[in-house]
């Protein structure tokens, strides 16, 4: 029988909205990571409180979809 290690080899991310704009965090060590270019106006309202509340995302690729989803 094996052991498998879980390897996390990809960071994840904490979105908020602060001071008008979207910032990406990295969840590991909440240092700032980016900012996204979101229409708050454009996203659907249930997004939109996440955001207000914090919104965590695993994965790069996770969080590239969902910029490509919801950028302006």
């Amino acid at each position: 029988r094996q052991r498998q290690m879980c390897i996390r080899d990809s960071e994840s991310f904490y979105l908020v909205y602060e001071d008008g704009k979207v910032v990406i965090y990295k969840e590991s060590d909440r240092t700032f990571y980016d900012y996204a270019d979101i229409n708050m106006n454009s996203i659907p309202a249930e997004i939109r409180e996440q955001l207000k509340l914090g919104l965590y995302i695993d994965g790069e690729e996770n969080l590239y979809n969902f910029l490509q989803a919801y950028s302006s």
